[in-house]
Formats: C-alpha cells, structure tokens, sequence
C-alpha cells in the first residue's frame, strides 16, 4: 500500500502529475490530483502528497491508479465523498476543482447551486452529496486554506504594494514619503485586493 509520496514533478497532464521519487534510477509515479491541486504547482516543484491506492477494471485488463492529496484529511475527505452513491474515486477527483474547504461548506450549508458548479455535479447529484454527508462535514469544512495558496496570495499583495508605490513615485511623492505610506498601510490588520484600494486607503488616511 502507497500512503504517501515525496519527490520531484517532471510532468504535468491535465489531470495528473509525474513526480520523480528516485533521482539515481529515474524512478517516476504518475499521480492523479485534483485540479484545484493541479492549479497550485508547476514543474521542477519538489512536493509531498498523502495517496489513495485504488484498482480500475477495464474489460481486458486491471489498472492501479495512484490519485494524491495535499494532505490526509484532505484524502479522508475524498474518501467521505466517493461514499455517495454514483460518484467513483475519479468523478470525486474531477468534482474537487475548488479547495475542500470550500465543497465542504457547500455541502454543510446545503448550498445545491454551488454544488452543481462543480464538474459533472448536477442537480440530482447534489441533492444525494448533502443528504448524505451533510451532518458529517464540519469538521472538513474548519480547513484552512494550503500554504500554497497563502502564499500565492501574499506573493499578490506585495506585488499591489510594490505598483501602488510606483504610482506614489509617479505623482512626485518622495520615496521616503511613498514607502512610509505604503508600510503604515501594511501594516493594518486588513488584505487588499487592488492597487486602487491601497491608494483609497493611502487617501483617506492622509
């Protein structure tokens, strides 16, 4: 049984990743992932993924198929969802194109309209996942977001910082001027998502 795997992505597909284990002998995993998952990294990334072993039957043949996780409870989770009747381990994977976090808070506040968002999820579908997972879903739904993310969403922020500064250069602040602006406003306890509110709030506080 693989339960979890750490190496090196040399290949990305669209539903799946080619995660180098062995460096010496060239020993590389294909991976299924979610797309959410998918969306978040890139090639050359070294990555560490809790896997779910499982056998697919083809008329001539058995195939393995190894999917992997950001972590185990995001794994326990699609176990828990591949519970409902209909949805097999790759329909689950499919379906997880936005963080388990948030499916999870769909499923708990029986939101149907979200639910059918999500790949190959229709109406019928959704009514089934809430019925049968609804009153087992909170604690998935406590999941922060991956540190991944986080940081994806720092990496954002510092870069509206660093435009909104220039900007302040533009209209002939000196830069001992715009970089005090720019740090008493980061230093708020609020995020920003555009230059044009940092520069409102730069206003607003002078």
């Amino acid at each position: 049984m693989i339960s979890r795997i750490k190496g090196t992505i040399v290949g990305i597909d669209k539903d799946r990743c080619q995660i180098e284990v062995d460096l010496a002998n060239g020993l590389v995993y294909q991976v299924y992932v979610s797309p959410d998952l998918l969306s978040r990294v890139s090639l050359e990334d070294e990555i560490s993924l809790f896997t779910y072993l499982y056998m697919q039957n083809e008329p001539s043949k058995t195939i393995l198929i190894l999917i992997g996780f950001s972590s185990p409870i995001e794994r326990e989770f699609f176990e828990l969802f591949t519970t409902v009747s209909g949805i097999g381990p790759k329909a689950a994977l499919r379906a997880f194109s936005k963080p388990v976090s948030e499916i999870a808070t769909a499923i708990a506040d029986g939101d149907e309209k979200y639910l059918c968002s999500l790949p190959g999820i229709g109406r019928q579908r959704a009514r089934q996942i809430i019925a049968k997972l609804q009153d087992k879903i909170a604690k998935f739904a406590l999941l922060k977001p991956t540190q991944a993310k986080q940081k994806e969403r720092e990496t954002k922020e510092e870069d509206i910082f660093q435009e909104a500064y220039e900007i302040l250069i533009q209209l002939q602040y000196r830069k001992s001027e715009a970089r005090q602006m720019i740090e008493k406003i980061k230093s708020l306890d609020r995020s920003f998502e555009s230059v044009e509110e940092v520069l409102e709030e730069i206003y607003r506080r002078r």
